[in-house]
């Protein structure tokens, strides 16, 4: 059954995630236009103890205090998890990185820190797989449309377009931001 059309259609690390999402979410304009119809160890958390502990508590703490994608503790907790595994507390240790640094920076490239090669994929598999991220950034991007066109999505809309979303491409998007910072 197609969605209907859209009225709409007329005629840190956490923040810098939102810039990426919402350009994604430029892609779910067209998406709702479709919608249209015709009526190993890489010295992860795990090696790193109570260090690990107090990075992803840092870090967790700030995804749950970031207003622009609201996480509950689980997923927030797991998130930070997940960046600590990729990023490795003990390199995270080594290069003088505190747990305070990490929380606060807009992506782990800031820091100075070598990851390990396919960072961003690791991190992706584990937003998505894991965490489940993927429905807290697709209601930024539907509240997104609001602030950006002014008028709220009608509901129809709103499930339409959250129902199609590729979700591997928001966890890509925001592990690359969460690694490089870099906008798409």
């Amino acid at each position: 059954m197609p969605c209907p059309t859209s009225p709409l259609l007329g005629g840190g690390l956490a923040s810098a995630a939102v810039g990426r999402i919402l350009v994604v979410a430029a892609a779910g304009v067209m998406l709702l236009g479709a919608c249209g119809g015709d009526d190993g160890d890489d010295g992860g958390a795990a090696s790193g103890g109570d260090q690990a502990e107090e990075y992803v508590d840092a870090v967790s703490a700030d995804m749950r205090e970031n207003d622009e994608i609201p996480l509950d503790a689980e997923r927030a907790d797991c998130a930070a998890a997940a960046i600590v595994d990729v990023a490795g507390a003990d390199a995270l240790s080594e290069a003088g990185v505190s747990p305070e640094e990490l929380g606060e920076a807009d992506s782990l490239s800031d820091l100075g820190v070598e990851l390990p090669d396919g960072a961003t994929g690791r991190l992706s598999t584990a937003l998505l797989d894991e965490c489940d991220l993927a429905p807290a950034f697709e209601d930024v991007m539907v509240d997104g449309f609001a602030d950006e066109f002014g008028s709220e999505l009608p509901a129809d809309a709103a499930a339409c377009l959250q129902d199609n979303l590729d979700d591997q491409a928001l966890t890509d998007a925001a592990a690359a931001t969460f690694i490089d910072g870099d906008a798409i």
